[in-house]
């Protein structure tokens, strides 16, 4: 399987686990890999088998998935309307922590706080880097720019991290957030 037919796949997945409410989700967010698959087969119109997502979810650049035996889940990112509550654990605490977000928004994060807007959680990381690159995917032209807001941990409601770069959380108050870059990423 080639690597633009993994990403188109890997598009889809993140539709079904995290989006799509007629996906028969638990409260943990596990959804029956077999149905995921049918559901995959239907759009690619190809036999995408079991191992091809064991593939697909090992060999992501980040930690989006966890599979359980027969069972499958995203791990962040899901849609308020789903309401899924996935218990993360802080593996590591955090002296700081980013996120990026076009330039038009930073106005009113300083102002009213950083809120999961359609998501359940807001999405932070240690990583500068990718604070940038996630900001620069809802930016509206190639030239727009993405401001990198740092984040006091202290302040973030019900920390949580579900994977080695990823922390989530409730709410951030605009008291623990400060605006320290911007740039075109």
């Amino acid at each position: 399987m080639d690597s633009d037919l993994q990403y188109s796949i890997s598009t889809s997945m993140a539709f079904y686990l995290r989006h799509d409410t007629s996906m028969p989700h638990s409260k943990e967010g596990w959804v029956p890999i077999s149905r995921l698959l049918e559901e995959l087969n239907n759009d690619f119109n190809i036999d995408i088998t079991t191992d091809d997502l064991n593939k697909i979810v090992k060999t992501m650049d980040k930690q989006r998935y966890q599979l359980d035996t027969d069972l499958i889940r995203a791990l962040y990112g899901h849609n308020e309307k789903l309401e899924i509550t996935i218990n993360s654990k802080i593996l590591s605490e955090p002296e700081q922590l980013y996120h990026g977000t076009p330039v038009r928004n930073v106005s009113s994060i300083l102002s009213e706080g950083l809120t999961p807007q359609s998501r359940q959680n807001v999405h932070l990381t240690e990583d500068k880097k990718l604070a940038f690159e996630t900001g620069n995917r809802h930016t509206h032209t190639p030239s727009e720019e993405v401001a990198l807001l740092r984040i006091d941990p202290e302040g973030v409601e019900n920390l949580g991290q579900p994977n080695d770069d990823i922390y989530v959380g409730d709410f951030v108050p605009p008291e623990y957030i400060t605006e320290c870059e911007q740039k075109i990423v």
